[in-house]
């Protein structure tokens, strides 16, 4: 095959390769509202009030975005210092397609909701795995481990 030939079907592959990439201009119609609809909601949400809430309520699990990888925002350490005990869940309808100009900002503002909620849930977990110090009690001698005698 002479080099003309495989630069016409290199170009060809290429061409197919970007058209179907491209996003029509009806995306909008495409998108599922659902996900839509659940993304929205995060911009009225707080989310470290609701990582407080969830923990306090013993649903203890961290927030995971779906983009061109799967992140967990706001704990970059998740995989070696959190998944052996904590789960995460993805939040329903975050992609790394982007359709339109609100597409966008719902995917930023999920992305900004799951750090603020994981920030807060790691130092919650941190905070409950320290050990606890013995606090002083003045009432009792270090020494003798008895209360003070009350006869002066």
């Amino acid at each position: 095959m002479d080099c003309a030939k495989i630069a016409g079907i290199g170009y060809l592959i290429l061409a197919a390769s970007i058209s179907a990439c491209t996003t029509p201009k009806h995306a909008e119609a495409l998108a599922p509202s659902s996900a839509v609809a659940q993304l929205a909601t995060y911009e009225k949400r707080d989310g470290a009030l609701d990582a407080e809430k969830d923990f306090q309520n013993g649903k203890v699990h961290f927030l995971a975005v779906q983009g061109y990888a799967l992140t967990v925002p706001g704990v970059d350490d998740f995989f070696p210092k959190f998944s052996h005990t904590y789960k995460y869940h993805v939040i329903e309808g975050t992609s790394d397609v982007i359709q339109n100009s609100r597409d966008l900002q719902l995917q930023a503002t999920a992305e900004s909701y799951a750090r603020a909620y994981n920030l807060k849930l790691a130092r919650l977990v941190e905070l409950r795995s320290q050990p606890r110090k013995k606090e002083n009690n003045p009432c009792i001698s270090p020494a003798t481990k008895t209360a003070p005698s009350s006869k002066a």
